[in-house]
């Protein structure tokens, strides 16, 4: 079993839904990217939220705010409900 090999050069390890069945490699690629967009997101919201309280500081609170405020709601939850297995 290959791991695939990440964008910057780094390994990483294949993720598998059963012993025998793993995630398509298009499928890893769009969760990495989502992840990694998301993390993006939320380190710049946070620090805009420290620079917004005068802060030349990113604390813990402003990461926790901006993860709550860019969650998924339950309604953007619901609009992916209906893709077929």
């Amino acid at each position: 079993m290959d791991a695939p090999m990440h964008p910057q050069g780094g390994e990483e390890k294949r993720v598998y839904v059963t012993e025998t069945e793993a995630f398509s490699e298009n499928l890893e690629i769009v969760i990495r990217d989502l992840a990694t967009d998301f993390v993006d997101n939320v380190c710049d919201l946070a620090c805009k939220l420290a620079k917004h309280r005068k802060s030349d500081r990113l604390e813990e609170k402003d990461m926790i705010l901006a993860i709550s405020l860019l969650k998924p709601s339950s309604t953007v939850k619901n609009q992916y409900s209906n893709i077929p297995e």
